[in-house]
C-alpha cells in the first residue's frame, strides 16, 4: 500500500495555538457569478452573463484590505465564496499580492478557466486548491453541473497535475499535496457508487487528496432539489468512508483537510464589502450539528468599505465576548461533541473531516484570545 497523502493544512492549527493575532486569516469573495448552474450549489450564484453589481469591491479595495489584514497579522487568504474565481479578474493580481505579502492561499474552483499559464503561476506561488469534481463520467458530472462543462473540468485538472501538482512534498514526517479533489455526494453520483470510487481511486493514485464532501441543505439545494439529490440511504456513505479507509490504510473519518479551520477564526467579506458571521461568532459556515443544514441566518455586522478594515475586526472580537461570556460557545462545542459520531457528521464541505474537529480549534482560539482581552 502506497504511502498516503494529506491535503496541506499549513500548520493552521500550530499557528492559530501560537498567535496573538486578532485576524488569523482573511477570505475575500469573488463575483457571485459561475459558469456553471449546479442544481445543489449552497451559493446559488447567477451567470456570468447576468451579474451585474456596481457595489462589487473593486481590485484597489481588495488589495488595500489583503495589505491591512496582513499588517494585522493574517497568514492565509481564502477565496472560496459566492462564484467561480477564475472568471474574476481580481483573483489573480489578489494570489500574487498574498504571496508578496508572505501570506498563503486557498481556493475553491472549478478548475474550468484553469489554463497551462495559470496553472505554472499557482503551482509556482505554492496556491493550495479544493477542485469541483462529481465524477469522471462525464454524462454524469454534466448533470451535477447544470449543462454541459466536464470536459472543461477535466481539462484544467489536467493542466494542474501537469505542471507539478501531482506531485506531493514531504514536511513533518508526511506526505503533502495542495490539490484536493471535492467531490460532493449526491443520490445522483452515488447511484451507482463505483462512480465515486472512481474519483477516490484517481485522486490517491496520482498522489492528490480525495475530498468526500457531503451535500449541505442551503443555496438552491432546499425543498424538491434538496430531496431529490439527498442520499436517503446512509449506509451507503458510511459503506463508502469505510472503503476509503480500507484502500488508504487511515481512518477515513478523521483524514483532516483544516483549510477553515484557521478561515473561521478571521473574517469573511462578501463581494459588495459586507461581513457576516454566524450565530457564535465564526466567519465561516460550518454546518449545524445535524451534519446538514446550512446555518439559517448569517448576520452582516457591517461593510469593511463603510467603516474600514480594523472597525470591522474590532466590532467581531465585541460579539465573541459575549458569545464566551454567555456560554453560547460552549453550547456549541456541546452540540457539535454530542453528534461527532453519527452520521453525517464525519463528512465536511472540503473534505473528509468531522466538524467538531474543526470547530474544536476555533472555541479554543476564541476562548483564549478572549481571556488575553480580560487580562492583557
Amino acid at each position: 500500500m502506497r504511502e498516503f497523502v494529506w491535503l496541506y493544512d499549513r500548520g493552521v492549527n500550530e499557528f492559530l495555538k501560537a498567535t496573538d493575532s486578532l485576524l488569523p486569516s482573511i477570505s475575500i469573495a469573488c463575483a457571485p457569478a459561475c459558469m456553471f448552474r449546479c442544481p445543489h450549489c449552497i451559493y446559488g450564484s447567477v451567470s456570468v452573463e447576468k451579474f451585474v453589481d456596481p457595489a462589487t469591491l473593486t481590485l484597489d479595495e481588495k488589495l488595500e484590505i489583503l495589505r491591512q489584514a496582513a499588517d494585522m497579522g493574517a497568514k492565509t487568504l481564502q477565496i472560496c465564496h459566492e462564484g467561480e474565481p477564475f472568471i474574476d479578474s481580481t483573483t489573480l493580481p489578489m494570489i500574487r499580492e498574498a504571496s508578496k505579502l508572505g501570506m498563503e492561499t486557498f481556493i475553491y474552483t472549478t478548475a474550468a478557466d484553469i489554463t497551462p499559464d495559470i496553472a505554472s503561476e499557482l503551482y509556482s506561488i505554492g496556491v493550495c486548491l479544493g477542485v469541483h469534481c462529481d465524477s469522471l463520467r462525464p454524462d454524469i458530472f454534466n448533470k451535477m453541473l447544470g449543462g454541459r462543462g466536464a470536459e472543461a473540468v477535466y481539462g484544467g485538472i489536467r493542466n494542474l497535475l501537469n505542471v507539478g501538482y501531482n506531485k506531493p512534498f514531504r514536511k513533518n514526517e508526511k506526505l503533502y499535496t495542495r490539490l484536493g479533489l471535492v467531490c460532493t455526494l449526491t443520490s445522483l453520483n452515488t447511484a451507482d457508487i463505483e462512480v465515486v470510487k472512481e474519483v477516490a481511486q484517481f485522486s490517491w493514485r496520482n498522489g492528490l487528496f480525495f475530498c468526500a464532501a457531503r451535500l449541505e441543505k442551503g443555496g438552491r439545494a432546499v425543498s424538491d432539489m434538496w430531496d431529490r439529490f439527498r442520499i436517503k440511504d446512509s449506509q451507503k456513505i458510511i459503506d463508502f468512508i469505510e472503503w476509503c479507509s480500507q484502500q488508504t490504510g487511515i481512518n477515513y473519518w478523521h483524514a483532516q483537510p483544516a483549510p477553515y479551520c484557521v478561515g473561521v477564526c478571521g473574517l469573511h467579506i462578501g463581494h459588495s464589502g459586507d461581513v457576516w458571521v454566524t450565530a457564535y461568532g465564526g466567519s465561516c459556515d460550518f454546518t449545524e450539528p445535524d451534519g446538514e443544514s446550512f446555518p439559517e441566518k448569517l448576520p452582516i455586522i457591517g461593510n469593511v468599505r463603510k467603516e474600514g478594515l480594523p472597525a470591522i475586526v474590532a466590532k467581531l472580537w465585541e460579539i465573541r465576548r459575549g458569545l464566551v461570556s454567555d456560554g453560547t460557545l460552549d453550547k456549541k462545542l456541546a452540540d457539535y461533541m454530542a453528534t461527532k459520531d453519527i452520521y453525517p457528521n464525519g463528512l465536511q464541505d472540503c473534505g473528509s473531516a468531522r466538524t467538531h474537529t474543526l470547530f474544536q480549534p476555533f472555541h479554543e482560539y476564541v476562548t483564549r484570545m478572549v481571556g488575553k482581552m480580560a487580562n492583557p
